[in-house]
C-alpha cells in the first residue's frame, strides 16, 4: 500500500462506512472502477479511503492516491473485499 495510506485501520474504515451509510454516497463520488464490499453493500474505494482520512485527521484527497493493485491489496489485508465491477452494477 502507498505510504500515504499507512494510517488506514479496520476501525477507521468501519467508521467511514458508518458515516457513508448515514449520509449516502454523493453522486460525484460514486467511483468508476472499484468498490469495497462490506456486508451486502458496495462502497466506492476512494470515497472510503478519503472519509477514513478525514476521521483520522489526515489531509488526503482522492487525487493523492490511486486505486492501484498494491493499494487494493493493502485494503484487502484489512479484511475487506475489493472486486472490480462495471460502473452500472452498483446494486
Amino acid at each position: 500500500m502507498d505510504k500515504n495510506l499507512d494510517f488506514l485501520t479496520k476501525r477507521l474504515v468501519d467508521d467511514a462506512v458508518a458515516f457513508i451509510t448515514a449520509n449516502g454516497i454523493p453522486s460525484n463520488r460514486e467511483g468508476k472502477d472499484y468498490t469495497v464490499v462490506i456486508g451486502q453493500k458496495q462502497y466506492p474505494f476512494k470515497l472510503l479511503v478519503t472519509e477514513a482520512a478525514k476521521i483520522a485527521g489526515v489531509n488526503l484527497t482522492s487525487n493523492d492516491f490511486s486505486s492501484s493493485d498494491s493499494n487494493r491489496k493493502g485494503f484487502q489485508e484489512l479484511t475487506f473485499s475489493v472486486p472490480t465491477r462495471p460502473y452500472r452494477d452498483w446494486e
